[in-house]
């Protein structure tokens, strides 16, 4: 039986990656070969049984350790994204599910006549080719326990390097019930950003306590006890992250984009106004709205009671010029979050408003950043789907000094969602992912070998500095870029590719 927790290293070895590895392509250098076995313990994913018996990619056991084979639907189900290149090899990224969706079904053994016996030793091999997880190469040929390929599927350990560090897991093992992997671990110290300075930056922790409580029946209620939050500070010279202390409040950073200028907004009749002046023609919204029966009871001027169309504002001021947001609401009769909405973006230059007409009306402006050739960067990574319902998909305007627009997504056959990060030495950092299907709530699939950081020249050169890697970004006021893991509780310099722990 595999078990034997070896101090230091090894919990459980656990299989990655079903990618078609070797379709016509020969290895990097001759694949040494190996002999697995069979598990004869019970083994399950996410608390569901699997049958290796039965499976034609079984758990297979090699040096003592547990070995997982990841086909498309064990990638999917545990939350990861492969992909494979003939010349740059294998890459394994852990998903952030909040940004990417996941599919929850359970892993079921593929459906085959296949009779493994348990116990039994069946041909492998030890992998060649490039390997890496969540932008970090893999040397395999120095790995204690290195991936293997059975049947022509990757198989991947899970020393704890690799299931708790770079994957995020749980495992479990008892004599009764055998080995089990819980890809649903929640990181209990995840950090956000709570304080931005020029030096340093403030991360917070925040672990939600409970208290257990056994009732008459003998069942167990969980109750919510608070929070506990601690601070950590980041230093962008040394990158070390280090305690400073608990604390009595939850702080959150976040970027300011502009200031709110609603009280210069109105709708009145068909028309948008900014300070008295005309900016935009609405009458399609109004026709809308008017063709419904509940508007007999609406105005069509703003500061009328029951209006039935209004806008919120902001302006965002960029060395002389200006550019200006509009949310405009409709049909008022559908409550609020549902309430219909189109995004309107304007840029002023020299007390001239001109709207900007390629801009998507589902589109929320979420950054501005103007070049040195005096190009704005309208940017967006928040594309509204109707009511309350939203996806991230990133999208770069770019508004030339004479007022030439073009949609840089349109440039990158690869790339669907380009979301801006930040500007710093006349270039843009963005992070560019595949995201095929941008009207679905869940279309940010990724692909982990062609997508991630990039700097955008003035020219719209992509250049790539980092691969894909899931997790909140922040850039520093020097241009420093990090990475908040969504998968561990550190960070990665996205610029040096550095891994960051905190320090106790």
């Amino acid at each position: 039986m595999a078990k034997g927790l070896k101090k230091g290293a090894v919990l459980w070895g656990l299989a990655l990656l079903a990618v078609f590895m070797f379709m016509g392509i020969a290895p990097a250098a001759a694949a040494q070969n190996i002999a697995v076995t069979i598990p004869e313990f019970k083994t399950a994913i996410n608390g569901e049984e699997f049958d290796n018996a039965g499976a034609q990619y079984p758990l297979v056991v090699y040096k003592d350790i547990t070995y997982f084979p990841m086909t498309w639907s064990f990638c999917r189900e545990l939350g990861l994204v492969s992909s494979w290149d003939a010349k740059r090899g294998l890459y394994i990224a852990v998903l952030n599910v909040a940004l990417y969706g996941r599919d929850d079904s359970p892993v079921e053994a593929e459906a085959t006549s296949i009779n493994n016996r348990r116990g039994a030793k069946y041909p492998a091999s030890i992998a060649t080719y490039p390997i890496v997880l969540n932008g970090l190469p893999i040397d395999n040929s120095q790995e204690e326990y290195p991936l293997i390929n059975f049947r022509d599927i990757t198989y991947f350990p899970m020393t704890w390097r690799f299931a708790h560090d770079e994957l995020g897991w749980e495992l479990a093992w008892s004599d009764a019930e055998g080995f089990d992997v819980n890809s649903y671990r929640s990181i209990p110290t995840e950090f956000y950003v709570a304080e931005l300075a020029e030096e340093y930056a403030l991360l917070q922790k925040s672990v939600q306590l409970s208290w257990e409580q056994v009732n008459d029946d003998g069942s167990i209620t969980y109750s919510t006890a608070g929070q506990e939050l601690t601070d950590y500070k980041l230093d962008y010279r040394t990158n070390r992250l280090t305690y400073v202390g608990k604390s009595a409040e939850s702080k959150f950073w976040q970027p300011s984009l502009g200031e709110n200028i609603s009280a210069q907004i109105e709708c009145a009749g068909s028309d948008l106004l900014y300070n008295g002046t005309v900016i935009a023609d609405i009458s399609e919204l109004v026709e809308q709205v008017a063709a419904r029966p509940e508007s007999a009871d609406y105005s069509f001027e703003e500061g009328e009671h029951n209006a039935a169309i209004h806008a919120h504002s902001r302006r965002v001021g960029l060395d002389g010029v200006n550019v200006i947001e509009a949310q405009i609401y409709y049909m008022p009769w559908i409550p609020a979050p549902y309430t219909p909405y189109v995004y309107y973006v304007f840029v002023e230059r020299d007390g001239v408003v001109i709207k900007i007409d390629d801009w998507d009306p589902a589109n929320r402006l979420t950054g501005v950043y103007r070049n040195g050739a005096g190009e704005l960067y309208l940017c967006s990574d928040y594309h509204s789907l109707g009511g309350r319902w939203h996806n991230n998909s990133g999208a770069i305007l770019k508004v030339g000094a004479e007022g030439k627009t073009e949609r840089l997504n349109d440039r990158y056959d690869d790339y669907n969602s380009l979301r801006a990060l930040g500007m710093h030495d006349d270039k843009l950092y963005v992070l560019a992912t595949w995201f095929p299907d941008v009207s679905s709530e869940y279309g940010g699939q990724v692909s982990a070998v062609n997508d991630g950081f990039f700097t955008l020249d003035r020219d719209g050169t992509l250049t790539k500095f980092h691969d894909f890697v899931s997790g909140e970004t922040f850039m520093t006021p020097d241009g420093g870029l990090y990475c908040i893991m969504s998968w561990n509780a550190g960070l990665i310099n996205l610029l040096s590719g550095e891994r960051i722990y905190p320090v106790e």
